[in-house]
């Protein structure tokens, strides 16, 4: 196995989505329904369709989607033409894996107030989860423009177009987020990681360097660092960010496959070597490549 095997990259794709995240809702939250259904029917039935949307987007947020779900029904039977309860119903049904009334409600949502950015948004996730990304492009595309200082959605055309392969796109919509959310690590990471992809490694760094400003604990920026610094051999900054990499993560097989790598071809110190070797073998018993240095190692030793 090559040194480059050892140093591919880690892509992780952080995401950003979360499916059924919305700018101006918070009904769909994660979780079982716990406790009685009835808590909030016990309420005045007499109420506007603003009351019982927020009721709903409450019953949400506690994981009872089911009642999230009536009491949206309910704001719909008092104001038919209550865009925001079609668009969040949508949102309860996609919670629920029923994507084909999720995408009729959000849908309808829209035909009332077309200018619901949260809704577009919302349709694009659920096109991009059934892999319709065209659909999901055109959506993502629309809630920007109609919010174009929301980041959630620039986040998501990044990651479509990254999902799509073209990269280009994906950083050009990265960068949009960026500069909207600057403070972000995640995005500051996957940028470097597309930079490191295409060989832009100056920038890669500066990136990956603004990832920990943001986050000292960003455990794979200093193994990407590390990378870096390892192919310009840079051997000692190299060791130096594996190191800080396992410090944070003592479970990271990469960082003590490359650390080994170092010590044993540009230090030559077969003790260090053995150590981390072994280290990566403790990790994973099936690595082929540590148990092949390990014995190469030991086998010098006898010589």
């Amino acid at each position: 196995m090559t040194f480059s095997e050892h140093c591919a990259i880690r892509k992780i794709i952080y995401s950003f989505l979360i499916i059924f995240l919305a700018a101006n809702i918070s009904g769909c939250g994660k979780g079982k329904e716990t406790g009685p259904n009835e808590d909030m029917d016990l309420l005045p039935k007499f109420r506007t369709a603003t009351e019982y949307y927020n009721l709903a987007n409450v019953a949400g947020q506690n994981g009872k989607i089911d009642l999230a779900i009536r009491n949206y029904k309910r704001a719909i039977e008092v104001d038919p033409g209550h865009a925001k309860s079609y668009a969040s119903l949508g949102l309860a049904y996609a919670k629920k894996g029923d994507y084909k009334t999720a995408i009729a409600f959000l849908m309808k949502g829209i035909e009332i107030d077309n200018k619901l950015a949260f809704a577009h948004y919302n349709l694009g996730i659920i096109y991009a989860k059934i892999g319709k990304n065209d659909l999901a492009e055109a959506e993502f595309k629309t809630a920007i423009e109609l919010d174009p200082k929301d980041p959630i959605a620039h986040s998501a055309l990044s990651s479509l177009y990254t999902k799509m392969g073209d990269d280009q796109k994906a950083s050009f919509y990265m960068k949009k987020y960026i500069d909207l959310v600057p403070s972000d690590p995640y995005s500051h990471y996957n940028l470097g990681v597309y930079y490191l992809e295409k060989g832009i490694k100056d920038s890669a760094l500066e990136e990956f360097q603004l990832v920990l400003k943001f986050d000292p604990n960003f455990k794979d920026a200093y193994f990407q660092i590390g990378v870096i610094y390892h192919n310009e051999n840079h051997v000692d900054r190299a060791i130096e960010m594996y190191k800080k990499t396992l410090e944070l993560d003592s479970t990271y097989i990469n960082a003590c496959i490359n650390l080994g790598d170092l010590y044993y071809f540009e230090k030559n110190d077969l003790t260090n070597s053995l150590y981390y070797y072994n280290k990566a073998l403790s990790i994973d018993f099936n690595n082929k490549y540590a148990r092949k240095m390990i014995t190469k190692i030991q086998d010098e030793g006898k010589r």
